[in-house]
């Protein structure tokens, strides 16, 4: 039920475009499920699947009004907030990946599976706007480094 990779590469020079003409913010989050890998070869695709949607409902009731969420490729997402600056766009990153780290999602057989997500968040008062997908993405894998399960916003981390 999310929107997919096609959309986000659509829908993205619009909202930027948007928010050059308003002169408004606009904040990007892109995350991943940790060790995912380790999730499929140790419970099967279904479960991976499983782990996959529930994170993208998680996801989509967090988010909830404020913006849209894409599924940027296998367990990466993005989020789009038009209107958020940085700040409130890591506060919310760091909502979603508490919210994650706490929960057990059902699995098959009454089982229950805990996982947790690393997210990098960029925003345009900090980058130049056809550059936040990138910043996210480095911001990402800043966090998937630092040891995962974190969020990472800001520059100051060796990218």
């Amino acid at each position: 039920g999310l929107y997919n990779r096609r959309y986000l590469n659509e829908k993205l020079p619009v909202e930027i475009l948007r928010t050059q003409n308003n002169a408004k913010e606009l904040s990007l989050i892109m995350l991943d499920i940790d060790y995912f890998k380790k999730v499929n070869d140790v419970y099967g695709h279904a479960t991976g699947d499983t782990v996959i949607q529930w994170i993208a409902n998680e996801l989509v009731q967090q988010i909830s009004h404020n913006g849209w969420v894409a599924r940027y490729g296998g367990e990466e997402f993005t989020v789009c907030l038009p209107d958020f600056n940085l700040e409130k766009a890591s506060e919310l990153a760091e909502t979603v990946r508490l919210s994650v780290e706490k929960a057990s999602i059902p699995i098959c057989n009454g089982e229950e599976l805990n996982v947790t997500i690393s997210a990098g968040v960029s925003s345009s008062s900090e980058s130049n706007l056809e550059e936040l997908l990138k910043v996210a993405d480095k911001r990402l894998y800043a966090a998937k480094r630092n040891g995962r399960n974190q969020v990472v916003s800001v520059c100051s981390l060796h990218l």
